[in-house]
Formats: C-alpha cells, sequence, structure tokens
C-alpha cells in the first residue's frame, strides 16, 4: 500500500503541477507542493485511507 500511495500522491501532485503551470500560477503552487514534509504528510493520509477500505 505505501508504493500505491506514492503512486497516488505523485500522480494528484503532476496534475495540480501541469494546471498551474496552464493558469501561469506554477511558482506559487511548487513551492507548496514540493515541500517535502507536506509531501510525506499527504503519502501518510493516502495511506491510511486506503487501508479503511
Amino acid at each position: 500500500m505505501g508504493i500505491r500511495s506514492r503512486d497516488l500522491v505523485d500522480a494528484f501532485m503532476d496534475k495540480v503541477l501541469d494546471h498551474a503551470q496552464a493558469c501561469g500560477i506554477e511558482k506559487a503552487v511548487s513551492d507548496t507542493v514540493e515541500d517535502p514534509k507536506l509531501y510525506t504528510q499527504a503519502i501518510q493520509t493516502v495511506h491510511k485511507k486506503l487501508a479503511t477500505r
């Protein structure tokens, strides 16, 4: 489940960055999306949600 969680978070972040780039706000969004602490928290949250299914 850990690898699946990471894959889901990575796919989500890629989509967010794609949309941010299309809207011209990539720099503002990338600082948040690429934060290692937030990335780890997102993976943990997805992992917990998948474990309850």
